[in-house]
């Protein structure tokens, strides 16, 4: 459970989801585009786990299983 929560605050770094929903609530969204909020892609990207215990285990499982 707090492996998933983890895994699911970097995911909304890398995707800029905060910064997004300040940018529509702002009212400075007008209209789509590709690249706009588009985020860092995570995919291949070297993950930093500090310290091996139950958590930072649990925190590695993560993204190996939905690989």
């Amino acid at each position: 459970m707090l492996a998933d929560l983890a895994f699911a605050l970097m995911m909304a770094v890398a995707r800029r989801v905060v910064e997004g929903d300040q940018f529509v609530r702002a009212g400075r969204w007008r209209t789509w585009t590709p690249k706009l909020m588009l985020g860092r892609d995570v995919w291949g990207a070297t993950l930093g786990i500090i310290g091996w215990g139950a958590i930072g285990q649990a925190v590695g499982a993560v993204p190996a299983a939905s690989a």
